[in-house]
């Protein structure tokens, strides 16, 4: 009991099929407290600011409502400071991607910063701590069976 007060932590006797949702709340807590690395925040900022930029220049173009979204998805991610090159590459390829390009520029904008994100969230998993394994039966249920 004294370690467990020593360390801020709480002692919790919940039932198994709850675990599931204990573990949610706390994986977005911890997600909450967790702070975005200051040249990655940036990065994001000025990604969005040629999202818009090229938004005023080409309104009409339907394929900007794709690279807004894949944008927008970015900001709900953590990224990790090892991104920061392929977020800057990302933000290139939406500058470059002018209005006498048309469409065409517009498309790689989105499929590059669309994989960005998916590289960004296979990291994420990749990185989890692996879930503890759990036996394939438990001894309680032997019991019951034998009382029959």
């Amino acid at each position: 009991m004294a370690i467990t007060s020593a360390l801020d932590l709480e002692i919790a006797l919940v039932p198994r099929k709850a675990m599931p949702v204990v573990k949610s709340i706390i994986r977005q807590t911890f997600n909450r407290a967790a702070l975005k690395p200051p040249a990655i925040g940036k990065e994001l900022q000025k990604l969005q600011n040629a999202i818009r930029a090229l938004q005023i220049d080409a309104p009409a173009f339907p394929e900007l409502d794709a690279l807004r979204k894949a944008g927008a998805s970015l900001q709900r991610l953590q990224i990790d400071a090892r991104f920061l090159g392929l977020l800057r590459s990302a933000r290139k390829a939406i500058e470059r991607a002018n209005v006498s390009e048309g469409w065409r520029g517009i498309a790689d904008a989105t499929n590059s910063v669309k994989a960005l994100h998916n590289q960004i969230v296979s990291f994420g998993q990749t990185n989890q701590q692996p879930q503890a394994n759990r036996p394939a039966y438990s001894l309680d249920d032997e019991e019951e069976d034998e009382d029959a």
